[in-house]
């Protein structure tokens, strides 16, 4: 990036924070846009757009938002919690067990470990209820599929 983006990002960067300071969270998340598209965004402010889109219950954004954190940089253990709490709100267990663990191991954070063990317990019910369904009679499943 040049040095001329870098000083849009960072103004940008600044002004977000100014506007999360004041509550302004429509404003933040405008700010962090911009800098994101001065092209010289890096992998944690691309999570801390994902962080405010969380709050702002946009869990499928957030998501994208760390899907391009971690093509930035592959190894930001931040992006991965944040995209795992994304997945635990839409109800994706087993993605969100996974990128939790995986972000736990690359920055391991205290406060998270009670919710990864929930996490845990969800992702692993599910997986026993898809091997259960997957092992059920062929035609008790086209009896319930034909009785809906």
């Amino acid at each position: 990036p040049s040095e001329a983006q870098l000083s849009a990002c960072s103004a940008a960067k600044r002004a977000a924070g100014q506007a999360l300071e004041a509550g302004d969270a429509a404003r933040a998340l405008e700010k962090y846009g911009e800098a994101i598209m001065t092209g010289a965004a890096t992998a944690l402010l691309f999570v801390r757009r994902a962080e405010l889109l969380l709050k702002l219950r946009r869990p499928c954004a957030a998501v994208r938002d760390c899907d391009a954190a971690l093509e930035v940089n592959a190894d930001c253990g931040k992006a991965y919690r944040v995209r795992g709490l994304a997945y635990r709100s839409i109800g994706r267990w087993e993605a969100a067990h996974r990128d939790l663990s995986l972000g736990q191991k690359l920055d391991y954070e205290d406060g998270l470990a009670d919710l990864q063990k929930l996490v845990a317990e969800k992702a692993k019910r599910a997986e026993e209820r898809r091997a259960a369904f997957s092992r059920e009679n062929p035609a008790a499943r086209k009896r319930r599929r034909n009785a809906k």
